[in-house]
């Protein structure tokens, strides 16, 4: 009802792309995340609609490119928040090609130096786990690197250091075994 009554307030459609979200109507979703993107001025939501988009994409598969830019697009619209960088470094781990290894290591990197401690929370979580999570896919793309000494100095500070699910700290273990 709130929608119908104003199709143009950002946060009706917020509203509304959640709940597409919600039922699993991604594609309802995403365009209900865009609206709200273009229709805002407030830059956290602008940067939480585009990484709810990419979400959206990643769930239906074969649009990389798609998710990948937005992904890009929402660090340009806040640089030192963590999200965006670690579904980036997230989406490099899982890509297989040529050169992702690399790309996951040079964003894990940046994020790693720019990201600031405080921030002010999403209105809805993108399973972003802390900085444990960034530091995490630098360990496993600095292994896949050649970045080895990097990789293990990493995955002892994680198992030192940082709470990890027991999938987490097997794959800790694995690597630093090789």
């Amino acid at each position: 009802n709130d929608f119908i009554l104003n199709s143009q307030n950002p946060e009706n459609n917020y509203n509304l792309a959640v709940y597409y979200e919600n039922i699993g109507q991604t594609a309802s979703a995403l365009s209900y995340y865009l609206r709200t993107a273009e229709r805002t001025q407030d830059k956290l939501l602008q940067y939480e609609c585009l990484l709810r988009a990419s979400i959206c994409f990643d769930k239906q598969g074969s649009r990389n490119f798609t998710v990948k830019g937005l992904l890009q697009n929402a660090i340009t619209i806040l640089p030192k928040r963590p999200e965006a960088y670690y579904l980036l470094a997230k989406f490099y781990s899982q890509e297989n090609k040529d050169g992702s290894w690399n790309e996951c290591y040079l964003i894990s990197t940046i994020a790693e130096s720019i990201i600031e401690t405080e921030n002010k929370p999403l209105t809805n979580s993108v399973s972003y786990p802390g900085v444990q999570g960034i530091l995490y896919y630098k360990a496993i793309s600095s292994w896949w690197c050649g970045l080895c000494g990097e990789s293990k100095k990493l995955f002892k500070i994680l198992l030192i250091d940082y709470d990890l699910s027991e999938n987490e700290i097997q794959v800790c273990k694995e690597y630093l075994n090789k």
